[in-house]
């Protein structure tokens, strides 16, 4: 078993281009002992965004706080606390923060 603390674990830029005012942690990864999924905090600060992109790793996201798009080529849908999402594999979107606090989302991805 493998336990921790968000605040504890390590806040990095999110490592993409065009990505702006954006953090991740890697909560549980292979370092831990996942073997098939991993668990990431994405925290887009006020005025941040992740650009329109696509990969091969599936996203099953669960907003926690703050408010926020998530974005296709051709349509995009608010999301608050409570919301969930599901992206399948190469299937391109993006996210923006829409609010004046952080938009913090638990987004776990298939390793």
């Amino acid at each position: 078993m493998y336990a921790g603390k968000t605040k504890e674990v390590k806040v990095d830029r999110l490592p993409m281009e065009g990505v702006k005012n954006t953090a991740i942690q890697w909560l549980i990864s292979e370092k831990e002992g996942a073997k098939k999924f991993a668990m990431r905090l994405v925290s887009i600060k006020k005025g941040g965004a992740i650009p329109l992109h696509s990969h091969p790793q599936i996203h099953e996201q669960y907003v926690l706080k703050g408010n926020g798009v998530i974005f296709t080529k051709d349509s995009e849908r608010e999301l608050s606390p409570g919301d969930f999402v599901f992206v399948d594999e190469n299937e391109a979107h993006g996210m923006r923060n829409t609010g004046d606090e952080d938009f913090d989302i638990i987004c776990c991805v298939n390793l």
